[in-house]
């Protein structure tokens, strides 16, 4: 049974705030998304005051209109009475013991990476609007920082933290800035204004730039200021000279923004007259870019949101040396989001619509010419066939150099996953048993579809299977099916998980799809790989015994696993294909 909080399904942990963790949830009438924000007042802090701390994140967060500001959704005092919200409950003299925020559940990634100089400006000015907006309507922000910022799937920038923020005039109740992107006046215990975010705006813009802290940053008697090394810190002289392509308006705003006093700072609107940045000129450029989309990719590195920094190409694969410029097939490249076998994953957008899709690209090599252009030609017929929520869709196929039998370069146009990998940040290991239940379910399923078909996908493993912030699973990694009965010429078996069949080249059913399931069934419950699929020989390295699990069935090694599902698992560990059970059974088993 899914856990609930507040009369919300719980799905999966976010993370964890200053004051409290943050969790996917869906409201079980709508089946809406949101994030919550959970917070246990206890005698670590001044309950009343984080209490009131909340109240003001809510009734700021729920007046901000600004597209690039998260929305609130509600506020829920009271564990006993789910429906409770700020609007219908008193203050009392006593705190209720957990407090929580049902926000708007944001389709992105922290920033973490530096981009180059045009994105930036991009985002720098879709953050000073926001911060105008703000203060237009009598707010101050006063925790802006990198830490605040995401990017959505489809690179638009959206700004977070507002648990700090205050009216104007006001200080905040309980200060959570970090080290480095705090004002001195909040420091110091004087009231915010909006100049107190020009000078964080003028930090947020060093970052972005250069990755680096100014100077001005380093305050006195700030806790934790000691994590800012000398390496953090820009060299002190004009930010113009360290980023000679900086806008000189923007270049002379950080510099006076960065002033101790605040009288002395001029205003993040003032910015925005200067540079003649404003929300409506926003999609403008896009739409001219658009315009003229080249058909034949181009190389020119891209840094990208989700991963840290840019690939370093691969030599081996073609596909990883080239990386596509602005446009390819004609598409618009996002960005970078990571690399199969032989390909390369981007992040694309149609022009006219601005729908977002994965693009595969792929380059063909002398020597498995003929293998790869028919392994990525039946993907897209394969996949077509497919009608089933939990397989990754695929959509077109382009290429270039020639049709589509003998052309060089191709790109496989497919569904865009809002998602990760359960190995991506141990994913898998932030997961309720529930959830890896749930996540076996759909898997499950989605395989017995493709063997319906008559394919094998032949390449089952963690990191095929996907799962959203919503805890909704897709199955990916179908450039390797065939259909059942045949070998696959050269297979990239993953040692822990392919069946013997694979390694050795020999025939695969539909019952080698059942060992690599039950292989993942067990690395999910345990984290460890399963004995019988550590004994399959591979090129790989050999395991480390301590990263084998013991010979033990996965209903004794947890309980909450149906006792059935734990023995039709161990049946499709055999050697011999046809003792294993088939995905149909293993389906059954599940429900």
């Amino acid at each position: 049974m899914t856990p609930t909080r507040f009369g919300y399904r719980l799905h999966s942990p976010l993370g964890k705030g200053t004051w409290g963790l943050f969790y996917s949830v869906e409201d079980p009438i709508t089946g809406t998304p949101y994030a919550l924000k959970l917070v246990r007042l206890d005698s670590k802090v001044d309950s009343q005051r984080l209490l009131q701390r909340l109240e003001r994140e809510w009734t700021i967060g729920q007046s901000l209109t600004h597209s690039v500001l998260r929305r609130y959704h509600a506020f829920h005092r009271d564990p006993r009475d789910a429906h409770a919200t700020a609007s219908n409950t008193k203050s009392t003299s006593r705190p209720p013991n957990e407090v929580a925020l049902v926000m708007e559940l944001i389709d992105g990634w922290r920033m973490q990476a530096r981009f180059n100089l045009a994105p930036t400006l991009e985002i720098l000015r879709d953050v000073a609007c926001a911060i105008a907006s703000m203060h237009a309507q009598g707010f101050v922000h006063t925790s802006l920082s990198t830490g605040c910022l995401y990017l959505s799937t489809l690179s638009r920038p959206r700004l977070t933290g507002l648990g700090d923020a205050v009216r104007i005039g006001e200080v905040p109740l309980l200060r959570t800035g970090r080290p480095g992107s705090e004002a001195p006046e909040l420091v110091h215990g004087k009231p915010a204004v909006p100049e107190t975010d020009a000078f964080l705006f003028a930090v947020l813009t060093y970052n972005l730039v250069l990755n680096k802290y100014p100077s001005a940053s380093r305050l006195p008697g700030v806790k934790g200021s000691a994590q800012l090394s000398d390496g953090m810190i820009a060299p002190d002289v004009p930010i113009h000279e360290l980023e000679p392509a900086l806008p000189v308006a923007l270049a002379d705003f950080v510099q006076r923004a960065l002033h101790h006093d605040p009288a002395a700072r001029p205003t993040v609107q003032s910015l925005l007259d200067e540079l003649r940045w404003n929300d409506a000129d926003r999609a403008a450029p896009m739409k001219d870019e658009l315009a003229s989309s080249p058909t034949i990719p181009t190389a020119l590195v891209q840094r990208c949101a989700r991963n840290p920094t840019t690939p370093e190409p691969r030599s081996e694969y073609p596909a990883q040396q080239l990386v596509l410029k602005s446009h390819a097939f004609g598409y618009r490249i996002g960005r970078w989001l990571g690399d199969g076998a032989w390909s390369r994953i981007y992040l694309v957008q149609q022009p006219g619509s601005n729908d977002a899709f994965a693009l595969k690209h792929v380059v063909l090599t002398s020597k498995y010419d003929s293998r790869l252009r028919d392994s990525i030609c039946n993907e897209l017929k394969y996949c077509q066939k497919f009608k089933h929520p939990a397989l990754r869709g695929v959509y077109e196929l382009h290429s270039v150099d020639g049709d589509l039998a003998t052309a060089t370069i191709y790109g496989l146009v497919m569904e865009l996953l809002d998602a990760t990998t359960l190995t991506e940040e141990g994913l898998s290991d932030k997961l309720l048993v529930h959830d890896v239940l749930d996540v076996l379910k759909s898997s499950a399923s989605a395989l017995a579809h493709i063997h319906e078909h008559g394919l094998v996908h032949t390449n089952f493993k963690p990191r095929s299977i996907f799962r959203s912030h919503l805890g909704r699973t897709k199955v990916a990694g179908l450039g390797q099916m065939i259909p059942s009965g045949t070998a696959l010429e050269r297979s990239r078996a993953t040692p822990g998980f392919a069946a013997r069949e694979i390694v050795l080249g020999d025939r695969v059913t539909d019952r080698s799809d059942s060992f690599a399931y039950a292989a993942t069934a067990y690395n999910l419950v345990t984290g460890r790989i399963a004995p019988r699929a550590a004994e399959v020989k591979t090129k790989g390295k050999p395991f480390d015994a301590r990263d084998i699990g013991p010979e033990t069935p996965l209903d004794e090694l947890n309980p909450m696993i149906p006792t059935e599902f734990s023995r039709l698992c161990d049946r499709a560990l055999r050697s011999d294909p046809d003792s294993r059970p088939s995905m149909a059974e293993i389906v059954q088993s599940l429900r």
